[in-house]
């Protein structure tokens, strides 16, 4: 994370799953609640949940960066 703006931290920090993502990422568990998803909705639930761990990831280490920075200021 270094070398990144403190804007550039804050957008990340502050960044989510996109929202189309999102919706079929709540329809994909909605259904694997009620019956076994089909191999290819199965992939994509995992891609999918791949790519929220991975946003969780930088946004934690945004949050972590953005901490340090500030307490080197104050």
């Amino acid at each position: 994370m270094s070398g990144m703006s403190v804007d550039e931290l804050e957008i990340l920090a502050n960044s989510i799953l996109a929202p189309g993502r999102q919706r079929r990422l709540h329809n994909l568990l909605r259904k694997n609640q009620v019956r076994t998803l089909p191999e290819q909705e199965e992939k994509e639930l995992d891609e999918i949940l791949e790519e929220v761990d991975r946003i969780a990831l930088l946004k934690a280490k945004a949050m972590y960066t953005l901490s340090i920075l500030k307490q080197k200021q104050g």
